[in-house]
């Protein structure tokens, strides 16, 4: 899919790589001028792979999870497809709540680097969800297929700052943070093809003192 760069670390470091298998929660919600979302969603199961190149002044950590998920959508393309549908005999929990039951896939890749006070991130998820027909217990006569995608895509640069503290305490480590994320959110609705795309870029300043 993409070529992969070269990584080339001195010898004096560390590497370790774990390869075990997870499962996790993530809810999803925002609302923006360009679209409305939320997505619960349910990693069921799947591979979560580390690799960290650990160096005397910093490392370079790259993760890949993969998972199998049951989530519940709102949908992408409903508002769109109301405009000019009936919506009577649709799914009951799609018209009166906007969401829906998918299974799908769920991708999230990101590599860490940091060196010395200065840190490095980008973050790439991929998200795919398909509904599920017939298995309502209400049938429904128009129970079309629903798809719904989503890309992040997400950029930070770090900056330590200590501040030291009394002979008591100890130094305070507090990070500052500026991140650039991306999100690219499509629906489709399969029977009209009616189907809706949108994004939006957010710009983060932020403040974090480990504790």
């Amino acid at each position: 899919m993409r070529s992969h760069p070269e990584i080339r670390v001195h010898t004096c470091c560390n590497h370790i790589s774990e390869k075990p298998v997870a499962s996790s929660f993530e809810h999803t919600q925002y609302k923006t001028d360009e679209f409305e979302d939320w997505i619960g969603a349910v990693h069921v199961f799947g591979p979560s792979t580390e690799l960290a190149l650990l160096c005397k002044n910093g490392y370079i950590r790259i993760n890949l999870n993969i998972f199998g998920d049951f989530s519940m959508v709102r949908s992408f393309a409903f508002q769109k497809y109301k405009k000019n549908h009936s919506i009577d005999n649709v799914k009951i929990v799609l018209k009166k709540q906007n969401y829906y039951y998918t299974y799908g896939i769920f991708i999230h890749s990101k590599i860490e680097i940091r060196y010395g006070s200065y840190r490095l991130e980008a973050a790439y998820q991929y998200s795919h969800y398909d509904s599920f027909e017939g298995a309502q217990r209400v049938p429904t006569l128009n129970d079309f297929h629903l798809v719904d995608e989503r890309e992040e895509y997400q950029f930070t640069l770090s900056r330590l700052v200590e501040f030291p503290g009394s002979r008591f305490l100890p130094t305070h480590h507090i990070w500052i943070e500026t991140e650039v994320r991306h999100i690219d959110r499509t629906g489709f609705i399969a029977d009209d093809r009616v189907s809706h795309a949108g994004g939006n870029t957010w710009l983060f300043l932020r403040f974090k003192m480990p504790l």
